[in-house]
């Protein structure tokens, strides 16, 4: 009987513990709401295909960097208060960061991205505005619309206190979203579309480097030692060339142009995270023709969707030819336009290559199929310390997860089942989240949203690799 009665008791403050988490957050969140200052911030835009994830739009702030001050060391995944500051414009950015607060200068609680000399680029937690399911496919496109680049006209109304956020509202067009979708949708113009001109398939360049390709007549950079990828995904399936020939937009002998006679807007490649890679971008160099236009934005998945990482609006002209080189975080990227070029992109030979994607398909297989396998934080002790739990989930590096554990996940009926050590209660635990998408190469662990790559490595949103994966 006592046994039983001790159960009993524990299981109900178990109850009591797991009851309050909810509690103390929404408590938070409602003081911020009311005593927090409110600044705007404007967004911008993110991938249309995931804008809008479940219950949330999924933004990206404009603004995230700051001054770096020099006596200061920073490194990827660190917290730092990002002190704030008004333009002229009222719109909100950040002036410098330190590792404390300042008396009486408003802050945000922000982790370090990269550092490039005096500059700091932060990972800024204004990431995702809540609202109700059944607008989702509305406020998908009225958001993009309107965080364009050529428009900027979404920003975002959010409450800070003690370097906490809370977002009270999403604008668009001057008008909160739910207001503006009450409105009939107004005409856009549509996007121009390059008039047809005949599309020439670069030839196959002799030599060492056998994969390379090259446009006719143009000089490319030494590519020794690259190795030319292809696309693994793709807003279409197939496209045409000037004869009405078909390529396909994935895979070995994919069509290298955007936004002509069928090709989409939209390429996605498998990248290896901290490995620079060269988008080579090049056009036609006829006087007559249109497909030089090399205006493109790339995107890096971001967590729970994906977010631009750079904005490229290069030279219009014939016979354009420029290299960029390129350093992913993650471990894919989305190149997206609305104009027409060509574009290459390389890896380091012995970093990676096309038949490599193999590895991704039998992990996506393995994941749907409903077989159980393990994921153990064992990329987390440069990284940060997680010896002890803070004693809150907010604040802690991974949460009530904790680096250096193994854990136990299966993926079935769309809801991911994680068993593992709990931080929190210092025993044993079993949590379902439905929050991440294996087919986009994303898992949720109780309910925090990481990204895995071909070879079975874990990345997390805010630190980079952090684990491996294991079949059972």
């Amino acid at each position: 009987m006592d046994k039983q009665r001790s159960r009993l008791f524990l299981f109900g403050i178990f109850s009591v513990i797991v009851l309050l988490v909810p509690i103390s957050m929404i408590v938070k969140q409602e003081t911020v709401m009311q005593q927090g200052k409110e600044f705007r911030f404007r967004t911008r835009p993110v991938d249309p295909f995931d804008a809008f994830r479940g219950r949330f739009v999924a933004l990206s702030i404009q603004e995230t960097s700051a001054v770096k001050p020099s006596n200061l060391n920073l490194k990827h995944g660190q917290q730092v208060c990002a002190f704030i500051e008004e333009g002229r414009d009222g719109f909100a950015g950040f002036k410098d960061v330190a590792l404390r607060p300042k008396s009486g200068v408003p802050y945000l609680k922000c982790r370090v991205q990269s550092v490039s000399g005096n500059k700091v680029n932060l990972d800024v937690p204004i990431d995702r505005y809540y609202m109700e399911e059944s607008k989702a496919p509305a406020a998908e496109q009225l958001y993009f619309r309107h965080s364009r680049r050529n428009l900027s006209e979404a920003y975002v109304v959010v409450a800070i206190k003690d370097g906490i956020p809370v977002i009270k509202k999403l604008y668009v067009g001057g008008k909160p979203i739910e207001e503006a979708l009450k409105e009939p949708p107004a005409e856009e113009p549509p996007i121009p579309r390059p008039a047809p001109q005949p599309v020439r398939r670069p030839p196959e360049l002799p030599g060492p480097v056998e994969r390379i390709m090259q446009p006719p007549d143009l000089e490319l950079p030494d590519l020794t030692g690259w190795t030319l990828i292809y696309p693994s995904e793709a807003n279409v399936q197939s496209c045409r060339d000037s004869a009405g020939k078909t390529y396909p937009a994935t895979g070995p002998g994919a069509a290298r142009w955007f936004n002509w006679n069928g090709c989409g807007h939209m390429k996605g490649y498998d990248v290896t995270p901290g490995q620079q890679i060269i988008l080579y971008a090049y056009g036609d160099d006829c006087p007559s023709c249109v497909c030089y236009n090399a205006d493109f934005m790339v995107y890096e998945q971001k967590g729970y969707g994906w977010a631009v990482r750079k904005s490229f609006d290069l030279p219009q002209q014939p016979g354009l030819h420029i290299p960029v080189f390129y350093t992913p975080g993650f471990s894919k990227i989305r190149v997206i336009t609305d104009t027409c070029f060509y574009l290459d992109v390389y890896v380091r030979a012995a970093v990676s290559a096309y038949p490599q994607t193999n590895f991704q398909e039998d992990w996506v297989s393995h994941i749907a199929s409903g077989r159980q396998f393990t994921v153990t934080f064992d990329h987390t002790a440069d990284k940060f310390d997680d010896s002890t739990f803070t004693g809150d989930p907010n604040t802690d590096p991974m949460g009530i997860l904790q680096g250096g554990q193994t854990y136990s996940v299966v993926y079935r009926g769309g809801r991911w089942a994680c068993t593992g050590f709990n931080q929190w209660t210092r025993g044993s635990g079993t949590f379902e989240y439905d929050n991440a998408d294996p087919r986009i190469m994303q898992m949720s662990l109780w309910g925090r949203v990481y990204s895995f790559d071909n070879e079975g490595n874990v990345y997390d949103p805010e630190f980079g690799l952090v684990g491996s994966m294991k079949r059972l």
